[in-house]
């Protein structure tokens, strides 16, 4: 595969909503931690994608919990 990919890892982020488009539909969830790795674990991420990113993650985050 060739296909290039960058993580962010953001921290101290707080809500700042704004009005969405008019075809946007977003569902915001809040999750500790350790319930996302609890998530990982349990087979509900599909994609590599999103796991490679909280492998990446986890030593900058594991004790932020």
């Amino acid at each position: 595969a060739t296909e290039y990919m960058t993580v962010y890892l953001a921290t101290e982020l707080y809500e700042s909503p704004l009005d969405p488009d008019a075809d946007e539909f977003l569902n915001v969830s809040t999750m500790t931690i350790p319930e996302v790795y609890a998530f990982a674990q349990e087979g509900h991420f599909h994609d590599g994608k999103t796991l490679a990113a909280l492998l990446l993650a986890q030593p900058f985050i594991q004790n932020r919990s």
